[in-house]
């Protein structure tokens, strides 16, 4: 079989994909729009090679994917590729197994995935969920995992959501947290100027509405 070949400057339509999220309240997929510029935001796709020694002129042949989608610790979804190049032809490569040890170090979970099923398997660990109620639920033996079937990539389950959000305030937090430690001194006085003023606004409202109390 000839050596596949990347035609990174020809491939049709391997770039982007419009983003879509699947609603869970309307049951269907809806496009994705920048929050600030109402804009239309795609997705970026890892670029797949093609097999042939020249690059033929109609329906080139492609190469399968070998990009998982992952919900990453933070939140984020992302296509992680686990091959060096588009045109590699074995996947199982010391490559591979560091990208997916990764995603198990740090508790990724595919797209779509239950993450009780996944804590059933041994996939996932307890202390890797930031949803804390499910957390707990594993912990006492109480999760209640979806049946096969019920979810996919395309449709996940409540339970995926729920870990989604949750990934996503954690991340959202410890970030808050890093910010004000590493805030400028300047902005540090500032912020604790307004709460002073604040303060001292508070206590002349009350001695104003004690003086009128006692007027009366």
């Amino acid at each position: 079989m000839p050596e596949p070949i990347l035609w990174a400057n020809k491939a049709k339509g391997m770039r982007r994909l419009r983003a879509e999220r699947y609603n869970p309240e309307t049951k269907k997929h809806e496009q994705l729009f920048d929050d600030e510029t109402g804009e239309p935001l795609f997705e970026k796709v890892p670029q797949r090679g093609h097999v042939g020694e020249k690059y033929p002129s109609e329906n080139p042949q492609k190469r399968p994917s070998n990009a998982v989608h992952f919900l990453k610790h933070c939140g984020n979804e992302i296509r992680m590729n686990l091959v060096n190049a588009a045109a590699q032809l074995d996947p199982d490569t010391k490559h591979k197994q560091e990208r997916l040890a990764k995603a198990k170090h740090f508790g990724w979970i595919r797209v779509g995935q239950c993450p009780l099923v996944l804590c059933m398997t041994g996939e996932l660990q307890s202390s890797q969920l930031a949803d804390k109620g499910m957390r707990e639920s594993v912990i006492a033996k109480k999760a209640k995992p979806c049946q096969h079937g019920e979810y996919s990539e395309r449709t996940p389950c409540d339970h995926y959501f729920a870990e989604r959000t949750a990934r996503i305030e954690r991340k959202n937090k410890i970030q808050g947290k890093r910010d004000r430690q590493f805030a400028p001194d300047a902005q540090k006085a500032l912020e604790a100027q307004k709460s002073q003023t604040t303060e001292i606004a508070t206590e002349v409202a009350k001695a104003v509405a004690n003086a009128l109390k006692s007027s009366k």
